[in-house]
């Protein structure tokens, strides 16, 4: 059975171990695991985020052996999110525009590289900008 992305508002971070998705209370920035992270910032009522939503899976199986991987859902940004959680994120990530996937590499509590894709690309090109941003490299062959 394919990876399926949550239907409904919240943060949620990818367990690699049993390939479900674990609840999280909140998200910051200074809050971010150690290593590689990948956030992706989703909206329900978004055409494009449908798009990715669709590639999302195969991310999730390219990076969840390196990275952190959360994504938060809101209905619409921060001003139509009926979690708190969710969207003081977008709030703290200041996200403006969907779909977006916010990547960090964090060292010692510290964010040392970062970097924002906003819309919709390719698997490649997700590849590639990740591996020139922070130094992101797929644990699995691109599909």
């Amino acid at each position: 059975m394919p990876l399926q992305l949550p239907s409904r508002e919240g943060i949620i971070r990818f367990d690699p171990a049993t390939g479900s998705w674990a609840r999280l209370s909140e998200l910051k920035k200074s809050g971010l695991a150690e290593g590689f992270n990948i956030v992706y910032f989703r909206n329900l009522m978004c055409s494009a985020c449908r798009l990715l939503d669709i590639k999302f899976p195969d991310l999730v199986d390219m990076y969840s052996c390196r990275a952190t991987i959360i994504v938060v859902t809101c209905m619409w940004f921060s001003k139509l999110c009926l979690t708190r959680a969710a969207r003081r994120a977008f709030e703290e990530f200041k996200v403006r525009e969907s779909p977006t996937i916010y990547a960090a590499l964090v060292r010692g509590e510290s964010v040392v590289r970062e970097a924002v894709i906003i819309g919709t690309l390719s698997l490649s090109e997700y590849r590639s900008y990740l591996a020139k941003a922070i130094g992101l490299r797929a644990c699995s062959k691109l599909k």
